[in-house]
């Protein structure tokens, strides 16, 4: 009987070794780490907006990070926002509605999404948790996504403006308040899930910095 348990017990410990081994360099999304929310940003005319620097840590189920992992952020449900073709850091590929970078050895993906939306003042748009999140195809889970050049696909919108503040003012208008009815993700830049004036005064913030202030090419 002792010899048939011990032969249980190392083909139980074997058979978590294999498991373990499988389950190797496979993301885990209980052991991925990012932000509830990115900010899609504009450029000075040079270089993209620092302020809207994003990053991915992929890990695998021993907590380990997976370097070469391939991480996507796709923007398909954020429907009013399109990125940018023309400002796309190194590493980095830019679609209409994605946008994706490999792992380093740390096991970190680092984006900056330059881009725009299609707001005229109390637009549609998209709202919480509307930005989807994958490594290797995994999916790690959904993020909502911010817009700081409310109107640089509208004919005539460019970079971040005082226009664009006043997008924002109308957006708070209709979407803000108590229930938040119609919240919309773009104009949340405090980051809390519904919108207040506080969100105005981040949005100052950043224009103030001039960083910006000049927008780029978009995807229709």
């Amino acid at each position: 009987m002792t010899g048939m348990i011990r032969k249980a017990t190392l083909l139980v410990a074997f058979g978590l070794l294999v498991a373990s081994a499988a389950m190797a360099g496979v993301p885990s999304p209980a052991n991925c780490h990012f932000n509830a929310f990115i900010d899609v940003v504009a450029t000075n005319g040079t270089t993209i907006d620092p302020f809207g620097t994003y990053t991915v840590e992929v890990n695998d189920a021993g907590d380990l990070p997976i370097e070469g992992s391939v991480v996507t952020i796709n923007f398909a449900g954020a429907t009013d926002i399109r990125l940018c073709t023309d400002f796309v850091p190194d590493g980095q590929t830019n679609y209409c509605n994605y946008v994706s970078a490999v792992t380093n050895a740390s096991g970190i993906a680092t984006f900056i999404v330059a881009g725009a939306a299609n707001n005229s003042g109390g637009s549609a748009g998209g709202y919480f948790d509307d930005v989807v999140v994958r490594a290797d195809s995994y999916l790690l889970g959904t993020i909502t996504a911010t817009c700081y050049d409310q109107n640089g696909r509208i004919p005539g919108g460019e970079g971040v403006t005082g226009t664009d503040a006043s997008m924002l003012s109308t957006d708070l208008g209709v979407f803000g308040g108590v229930d938040n009815a119609g919240y919309k993700g773009r104009d949340d830049y405090s980051h809390e899930g519904w919108l207040t004036g506080v969100d105005a005064s981040f949005f100052s913030t950043l224009s103030g910095y001039g960083t910006s202030s000049v927008g780029c090419t978009y995807c229709p």
